[in-house]
């Protein structure tokens, strides 16, 4: 297909057979990420547009499809088919990443190209469209985000480690008219139009927009994960922007926007009724982490412990690593005494024996942030507050967490922790974390790494001769799910292979897919988890005779045809070793 390099005003052609407009479509331009808090059921919770000089259109995938590039004001390259809806890619393929940001001249001095920025200001933007806000309205909501003991700022300082400190000014309130289309860009632009004359948006990081609840906005707020181009008086500047579609809500939904803000992604639950065993039944429910500000809390609850780390709160010593068997205690999440607040626990590895993804334990305990909320029908009391919770991140950019539910036959994300004498076990990899006891100070908790397993070829000699189709045993330790043979270090093909029990498998190998020589030969096996461990070399020498002689047949003359003089002979040949 010839994509077209166009400007976004490009006249779509109609698609034969079809009355939707469409034509393929290719630009580059800036990536915008927008987080929708609690959407209606027809709106994703992470939008995407592609934003050029001539203006910006949103990228749609294929509905079920998970969008992976969640960071605004990078460069990027998108192609798909442009409907009135937006462009529509075949895949996340299809986005192409160019550079990873505009670099600091694009930046506010005081702004630090971290998610842990010390000093955070924001322009707090009071709009309405017919009734005027209540007069003390302004100041409330001033108190909430920046200045009283139980404002955003206070929240964030607390959970950060004092690593982020939000301060600003509220402006306001404006009167705007109510955006066409139910836009939440041309509400943005209204509002920092109206409030440009008292603004200078060159001294601060971000933006917030507030007004009352409008239902025309399929949402209870957005916010965008970094920073976006927000035209202004003082000319197009990159900053972070959060909506609260909600003044009396505000606290907890500027809180989760803002979270946004920070490159903090969604707090999900990761529900399995049946249990791990069948992770086909499993699914991931939206902000259905019940303990998290970036779920579906409503209370100022704790961001958990994998957000902390990606946004450079939490670290070692405090995030410990347990790679290995062992017993290990954990302060709670929010105590600053130096002691271990979370633990990580391999989920996977990769092939070369490396972690590639973490299940994260943690504890809570009562303080000026966390509050137990209270559950229905939580009947064993499984709260962050009384057990461990298990988590995992998926690093797709915006750095979404998943709340394990590990008991079967429950499906109540608040039901979750592991109390006192309940295990987690992963059937998959063997990793089983178990909680030993709990106290308003520390959990003490069990956990199970299984060993990697080793491998080494039987029945073998240095030295020793191989020709033809050789089987080759490989004995192992440990459970495996696959086995294979490398060559001097290269990957040989094996016609078939079959389990002869207690440890064993035989890998029939064809030698004649190597030259005449002496050969390295080690087997590789890897474990449910996906780690590889390889055996020791096995030195052979591989001689395959000749046995077959080759093969010729005269094309040309043809038998019978009677011939003189000089003649010419057409012949084809050919033999099952070519240069032997």
């Amino acid at each position: 297909m010839n994509w077209i390099w166009a400007a976004l005003g490009l006249t779509l052609a109609t698609t034969p057979g079809s009355a939707e407009t469409a034509a393929p479509f290719q630009a580059e331009g800036l990536l915008e990420v927008i987080a929708v808090y609690r959407p209606a059921a027809n709106v994703p919770p992470i939008r995407r547009w592609l934003s050029t000089a001539e203006g910006r259109i949103e990228l749609l995938l294929p509905r079920g499809d998970t969008p992976r590039l969640r960071r605004s004001l990078v460069r990027v390259r998108a192609r798909g088919m442009l409907r009135a809806d937006g462009l529509h890619l075949a895949s996340e393929d299809d986005l192409e990443l160019l550079s990873s940001g505009l670099g600091p001249s694009h930046a506010p001095p005081h702004h630090a190209e971290s998610a842990a920025v010390k000093d955070v200001r924001l322009a707090l933007i009071l709009v309405h469209y017919d009734e005027p806000a209540a007069p003390d309205s302004i100041a409330e909501l001033e108190s909430s985000l920046f200045s009283g003991p139980e404002s955003v700022s206070a929240f964030y300082r607390h959970v950060s480690d004092g690593h982020v400190s939000i301060s600003g000014q509220a402006f306001g309130p404006f009167s705007i008219r109510r955006p066409a289309g139910c836009d939440a860009r041309v509400l943005l632009d209204a509002a920092v139009a109206a409030a440009d004359a008292a603004v200078d948006f060159r001294s601060y990081d971000g933006v917030v927009v507030a007004y009352p609840h409008d239902p025309c906005f399929p949402w209870g707020g957005l916010g965008t994960l970094n920073r976006i181009i927000v035209p202004s008086d003082e000319g197009r500047l990159p900053l972070t922007v959060a909506w609260i579609n909600t003044i009396e809500s505000f606290l907890t939904v500027a809180a989760h926007e803002i979270g946004h803000n920070l490159e903090l992604g969604h707090a999900n639950a990761y529900e399995c009724p049946s249990g791990l065993e069948r992770k086909a039944l499993c699914q991931t429910v939206e902000y259905g982490d019940p303990f998290d500000v970036m779920g579906m809390s409503s209370l100022l609850l704790s961001p958990n412990a994998p957000h902390r780390e990606k946004a450079g709160w939490l670290r070692a010593p405090q995030l410990e690593e347990a790679s290995r068997s062992g017993t290990f205690e954990l302060s709670p999440l929010n105590r600053r005494d130096g002691a271990v607040r979370a633990l990580k626990v391999p989920e996977t590895w990769a092939s070369d024996g490396t972690v590639s993804s973490w299940y994260y334990l943690e504890f809570r305990q009562p303080d000026s942030i966390d509050r137990p909320p209270v559950f229905p029908n939580n009947e064993h009391d499984r709260t962050a507050f009384t057990g461990v919770t298990v988590r995992i991140r998926q690093d797709l950019g915006g750095g979404d967490t998943q709340l394990i539910q590990p008991h079967p036959g429950i499906k109540m994300a608040w039901d979750s922790a592991l109390i006192p004498g309940e295990t987690f076990e992963d059937p998959k990899t063997g990793v089983a974390v178990t909680t030993l006891s709990t106290s308003t100070e520390r959990a003490v908790v069990r956990v199970s790494v299984p060993e990697l397993p080793s491998a080494w070829i039987e029945g073998l000699a240095e030295g020793q001769i191989l020709a033809g189709a050789v089987d080759v045993a490989v004995r192992h330790k440990g459970p495996i799910v696959s086995a294979r043979l490398e060559v001097d270090g290269k990957p040989a093909f094996v016609e078939s292979w079959r389990d002869a029990g207690d440890g064993l498998r035989v890998l029939r190998w064809p030698t004649l897919g190597v030259p005449d020589g002496r050969h390295a030969l080690r087997a590789v096996v890897a474990d449910p988890g996906g780690r590889e461990s390889r055996s020791a070399p096995v030195s052979v020498n591989v001689v395959n005779r000749d046995l077959i002689a080759p093969m010729a047949a005269i094309l040309a003359p043809s038998s019978g045809t009677t011939v003189t003089g000089r003649l010419e002979v057409i012949f084809t040949a050919s033999d099952d070793r070519p240069g032997a």
